[in-house]
């Protein structure tokens, strides 16, 4: 699908024509990952398209959109702090988000994390730390990283080139990768890869076979996983099993009936991409390979 465009872009069109990068995720991105996204985001660029058409039709609200970015109050003293200098400012492109599951499936395999690049890895370790009461600071083998007091087992990290936030088992292998399969060398991507552009500023992919695999074998361990508490992890499982049930009802049960959703699930892939005649979305759901 493509919406065209004029050659001079403004307002929704301008932020809707953000630069292209490739489509194909690096390296860091594991074959584990079940759902990734990347947008090729510059945060400040961004702030400013907004403020630009904001300020057009209301000024006063601009000014207020710019003055609370500058003038955020300190959770741990209520002193102003700069949010848009001291944080954003230093964050750039791309933004990413994985899902996925490491083996064996339990109440400790899940791996979700947000990332986004940045400037100045000691700058943005500053700013979280001046979050007293809403972070708590730790070290992690040289690197700060900082927990989130609820829901415990979500941590945001400022590694040498990406700030990362996920679960805190997600946040603490970015830190350390290991060496593993990319995810841009497994057959489920390079199938759905050859009906999108090679460059796009968004691309949303999702291995829904994979996913549904690891939802049904996690729903058998449904008990074992609650027995956690109150988590982060928890809540995520308990969010996505219960969605899968009111979707499946009892029709999930059985071998054969989940052999059967598995034969019939497949990766999808949706990219967003700027051209000098517009803006093109490509959407592709791939056939199921039985």
């Amino acid at each position: 699908m493509l919406f065209l465009m004029g050659s001079d872009r403004t307002g929704l069109a301008r932020i809707l024509s953000m630069d292209n990068a490739p489509t194909t995720p690096p390296d860091t991105i594991s074959a584990d990952a079940c759902i990734y996204a990347n947008v090729n985001l510059n945060v400040a660029w961004l702030l400013d398209e907004i403020e630009r058409m904001v300020r057009r039709s209301d000024p006063a609200a601009a000014d207020q959109m710019r003055a609370t970015l500058e003038g955020w109050p300190s959770p741990s003293d209520g002193q102003p702090i700069n949010v848009r200098r001291d944080f954003l400012d230093h964050l750039r492109g791309p933004l990413t988000f994985t899902m996925g599951f490491t083996k064996p499936l339990g109440a400790g395999s899940l791996r979700m994390l947000i990332g986004m690049g940045h400037r100045d890895q000691a700058a943005v370790a500053r700013f979280l730390g001046n979050l007293v009461g809403m972070l708590m600071p730790r070290d992690l083998r040289g690197t700060q990283v900082f927990d989130v007091p609820f829901p415990p087992g979500l941590t945001v990290a400022p590694t040498a080139d990406r700030l990362v936030i996920g679960n805190t088992a997600a946040v603490e292998g970015a830190l350390e990768p290991a060496a593993a399969q990319p995810l841009a060398e497994t057959a489920a991507w390079r199938r759905a890869a050859r009906f999108v552009p090679d460059e796009s500023w968004l691309t949303f992919y999702m291995d829904k076979r994979r996913l549904m695999a690891a939802t049904l074998e996690l729903a058998e361990k449904q008990d074992e996983l609650m027995l956690g508490g109150m988590t982060f992890d928890g809540m995520v499982l308990e969010g996505m099993l219960e969605g899968f049930q009111a979707e499946m009802g009892d029709g999930a049960g059985g071998a054969r009936h989940k052999q059967k959703l598995l034969d019939y699930t497949a990766p999808a892939i949706l990219t967003i991409s700027s051209t000098e005649e517009g803006v093109r979305i490509t959407h592709v759901q791939l056939k199921p390979e039985r």
